[in-house]
């Protein structure tokens, strides 16, 4: 699995760097596994691809509110 993980990341994180908004926040059509009908924060979102190290910022910052939400 890793290898074919590699070779997909590879293949994509080219693509997705060429955009345009890449690392703009905005809506993104593509999310959830589905082409159409769900939006993702920016051009490449852990809720697209798993290119990523982190969560883009949006992502982060809903996690961030919802465990304030649970620890304060």
């Amino acid at each position: 699995m890793d290898g074919h993980y590699r070779e997909v990341q590879e293949a994509t994180q080219p693509i997705l760097q060429a955009q345009t908004y890449y690392g703009k926040v905005g809506a993104f059509e593509g999310a959830g596994y589905q082409a159409e009908g769900l939006y993702r924060p920016e051009v490449d979102c852990i809720m697209f691809s798993r290119n990523r190290p982190d969560f883009c910022r949006v992502c982060s910052e809903a996690i961030e509110a919802v465990i304030d939400l649970y620890t304060e």
